[in-house]
C-alpha cells in the first residue's frame, strides 16, 4: 500500500511535465509562414500593415535624419510541417512577422526557431517567388544587418504579447512601441529628440559599468506623455516607450506594476525633466523590490558612466 501510494504522489508530481506535448516539427510550413495561414502570414501582414509602415517609417527616418531604424513585427501562429510535407496543424509555430523600411526600400521577413523551442536555431526560408507579396521577402538578416547600425530601431508590435528575444539580439539599442500608441505622427519627432539626448548621457552602452542599471525615462510631445523604461541587454538598450493615460490615482500603482515586471537592473535611474507625478509611486514600489532609485536630469553633469 505504501509503495502505491509513493508512486501515486510521484504521478501527480511529475504528471504536467511528462503530459507536455512533444513538438515534433522541425520545421513550419514555410508557404503558410509566408502566404497561406488565411491572412495570418506575411502577405496578410504586408496588405494590412504596408500604409501604416510607410508613413510612419518616413517620419522616423525624417526626424532623425536617417539615423534610426523602424519596424513593425507580429506574432502570429503558423502550422508545422511533418516528415512528408503535411501541414501538421496539432504542432504550431511562433512565427514572427517583420516589416521595416531600408535604404534598399521596403522589406518583409519573418523567423521562428526549429521546434519551435526558445533555444533552437533561427528559422527562415523564402517561398513563392511567383506570388505577389506586395514587397519584397528577404531574410530577417538583411534587415537587421541594417538596422544594426541605427542610433536606436522603433520597433512597434501588432499583437497582444511580446517577445523581445529575438529582436534584442538582433538589433542594436531599440524601443518596443504598441501598434497605434503613437497616435501623432509628430510625436515621433519628440521621442527621437528626447532620446538623441539620452544617449548623449552615456559614453557607452556595452560598458560593464552599465550593465546593472535600468532607466524610466519622461518624454513629452505636445499632446502626449510616455514613460519608457529599459534595461541594458547584450550590451544595448532595450525599453519599452507606453502613453501615460492616468485617470485614476489607483491607476498609477497598476501602471508603475506593470512597469516594475519588466525593470532588471538593480540601480534604477529617473530621467527627465518632469516625472508626471509618479516619482512617489516608483520609488515606493522600487523599496519594495530593494532597488536603489535615484533621480536624473536632462542636466545631469557626466555621464552614467561615471556613476560608479
Amino acid at each position: 500500500m505504501k509503495k502505491l501510494l509513493s508512486l501515486l504522489l510521484l504521478s501527480a508530481a511529475f504528471g504536467p511535465v511528462v503530459a507536455q506535448p512533444i513538438h515534433y516539427d522541425r520545421f513550419p510550413g514555410i508557404e503558410s509562414a509566408t502566404y497561406d495561414n488565411n491572412g495570418y502570414d506575411l502577405r496578410g501582414f504586408i496588405k494590412g500593415n504596408k500604409a501604416s509602415m510607410d508613413s510612419r517609417a518616413a517620419k522616423v527616418y525624417e526626424y532623425s535624419s536617417n539615423n534610426w531604424g523602424y519596424m513593425q513585427v507580429k506574432t502570429v501562429k503558423v502550422p508545422g510541417e511533418d516528415k512528408k510535407g503535411r501541414k501538421d496543424y496539432y504542432h504550431s509555430f511562433n512565427v514572427t512577422l517583420a516589416l521595416a523600411k531600408t535604404n534598399m526600400g521596403d522589406k518583409a521577413t519573418w523567423w521562428t526557431r526549429e521546434y519551435n523551442q526558445p533555444n533552437a536555431p533561427l528559422v527562415y526560408a523564402k517561398a513563392g517567388d511567383d506570388v505577389n507579396l506586395g514587397m519584397d521577402n528577404v531574410k530577417y538578416a538583411d534587415v537587421a544587418n541594417e538596422l544594426q547600425s541605427k542610433k536606436f530601431t522603433i520597433v512597434e508590435y501588432f499583437d497582444t504579447s511580446l517577445n523581445t528575444k529575438d529582436m534584442d539580439m538582433m538589433l542594436g539599442n531599440v524601443i518596443y512601441i504598441k501598434g497605434g500608441a503613437v497616435k501623432q505622427l509628430e510625436d515621433y519627432k519628440a521621442i527621437i529628440d528626447f532620446y538623441n539626448e539620452f544617449m548623449g548621457k552615456f559614453s557607452a552602452v556595452s560598458d560593464p559599468q552599465i550593465e546593472d542599471m535600468s532607466f524610466i525615462t519622461f518624454v513629452r510631445s505636445a499632446t502626449q506623455r510616455y514613460i519608457g523604461y529599459f534595461n541594458v541587454v547584450n550590451g544595448k538598450l532595450s525599453g519599452r516607450l507606453e502613453p501615460l493615460d492616468i485617470q485614476f490615482e489607483s491607476d498609477k500603482a497598476k501602471f508603475v506594476d506593470h512597469m516594475m515586471k519588466h525593470v532588471s537592473g538593480h540601480d534604477l535611474y529617473l530621467y527627465g525633466n518632469k516625472t508626471f507625478g509618479m516619482e512617489k509611486t516608483i520609488n515606493k514600489k522600487a523599496a519594495v523590490k530593494n532597488l536603489k532609485a535615484y533621480r536624473k536630469y536632462p542636466t545631469m553633469t557626466g555621464t552614467f558612466n561615471d556613476i560608479k
